[in-house]
Order: C-alpha cells, then sequence, then structure tokens
C-alpha cells in the first residue's frame, strides 16, 4: 500500500487561514493528514518566523533603512 507523502508549507495558506476562522487544530490535522504535534510544532514555528520579521522590520525603521 503506497502512502503519498506532502510538505505541510504546501498548505501553508489554507492552514492559517483555518486557524485564523476559528477552526480547531484536530479539525485541520484531520483535513490534511498532518498529526497534531506537526502542525501545533508548524504554528509554533511560523509564529516564531513572524516575530523575528517584525524584530528586523522595526530595526530597519530606526536605523532608516528599508
Amino acid at each position: 500500500m503506497s502512502r503519498s507523502y506532502r510538505h505541510i508549507q504546501e498548505c501553508n495558506k489554507e492552514i492559517i487561514e483555518l486557524k485564523h476562522n476559528g477552526c480547531p487544530v484536530r479539525q485541520i490535522c484531520e483535513q490534511f493528514g498532518f498529526s497534531k504535534n506537526t502542525t501545533l510544532y508548524y504554528f509554533e514555528c511560523s509564529l516564531q518566523n513572524t516575530r523575528q520579521e517584525n524584530k528586523r522590520e522595526r530595526r530597519n525603521l530606526i536605523r532608516g533603512n528599508k
């Protein structure tokens, strides 16, 4: 029995949209076929990346860079 694998980032937009609309993590996992731990880790990493990007943007504004 063959399995189909895909990376969680392939569903990035859909996952984030469902999360912002208040969809439970369990439902997101079932819809895309990822484990709960994988999905929670993805949310944690994307939140961390967003914070780093915001920090970088603030730093550039202070320094006068674009």
